[in-house]
């Protein structure tokens, strides 16, 4: 009749099930990082400060403090910062929502099927019935962490496992499974890949499908730029336990802060990494010494 399928394979696979349904419910119907228009209120001054800066920098010669009056007036040169370079300068998208009514933060998206903004916007996962964004990305790639592993565990007990036909249904039973494990475990291995080199780079789904052609605040960029990579150590620690909601919580409790989302910095003060003498922290794909674009 062939060999039995071990004891270990089965409590291997019986604990990678459990980690997969905890961790799915984890990030399942979770918080992407849903901005409204209190959460960036707060931002706001922190963004006419450092849009006040770029100007100085830009134009030495006029070092006064703006009145609220002449913020008109720096409102209508916003094109020409964003241009200065070629590359976006500001904390802030080109764009106003509509919908949200608010100011789209840089990195943000307007999801069409949410029919909200999300913060360091990746994808819409309607798998697990919300977006993919700065709130729940860790736990998003830890449920693909699971998955992967359950499908190469059950591929793997497919695999070795030795049956004696003996008839047709049994033959067509292990063929099903098979034609139902590979493209699936080879579709899960190819997201996996994609969500660690999100994480390794500090880029997103959206980002890396749409580019600079598509994408206001990426204007100017190429591939291989990276703008928003910090190194590979402060990537990792910005993703893992900084940006999603679970790690983030405690940290915010102990403060007593609420949630806001990240104003990053633009591009234009992140393209020095083009001449960048040091390979790790920050880019490995373009830099001083070679460049794979």
């Amino acid at each position: 009749m062939g060999r039995s399928i071990k004891i270990e394979c089965l409590a291997a696979l019986l604990i990678v099930y459990l980690l997969v349904l905890v961790s799915f419910f984890a990030v399942y119907g979770s918080d992407p990082g849903y901005i409204t228009k209190e959460d960036t209120m707060g931002l706001s001054q922190q963004h006419h400060d450092d849009r006040l800066q770029v100007v100085r920098m830009h134009n030495p010669s006029n070092n006064t403090v703006s009145s609220p009056e002449e913020e008109v007036e720096e409102s209508s040169n916003e094109q020409e910062l964003v241009s200065l370079g070629g590359y976006y300068t500001s904390e802030w998208r080109s764009k106003f929502c509509d919908t949200c009514h608010l100011s789209q933060p840089l990195r943000s998206h307007h999801c069409r099927q949410c029919n909200r903004c999300v913060a360091t916007f990746d994808h819409h996962c309607s798998f697990i019935g919300t977006c993919i964004g700065e709130r729940n990305h860790c736990r998003f790639y830890c449920f693909l962490t699971c998955q992967t592993l359950g499908f190469v565990l059950c591929v793997s007990v497919v695999n070795s496992s030795s049956v004696v036909v003996q008839s047709n249904i049994v033959f067509l039973s292990v063929f099903a499974a098979k034609l139902y494990l590979y493209p699936l475990t080879f579709i899960s291995i190819l997201l996996w890949i994609s969500h660690s080199w999100f994480a390794l780079s500090n880029m997103t789904s959206f980002e890396c499908g749409k580019g600079s052609r598509h994408i206001d605040y990426l204007r100017g960029t190429q591939l291989c730029d990276l703008p928003f990579h910090r190194g590979l150590y402060a990537n990792l620690v910005l993703f893992c336990c900084q940006r999603d909601d679970a790690a983030a919580s405690w940290q915010r409790r102990q403060s007593q802060m609420n949630w806001t989302p990240i104003l990053w910095r633009p591009p234009s003060e992140t393209m020095s990494i083009r001449n960048s003498n040091s390979i790790w922290n920050h880019s490995l794909l373009r830099n001083k010494y070679y460049s794979c674009c």
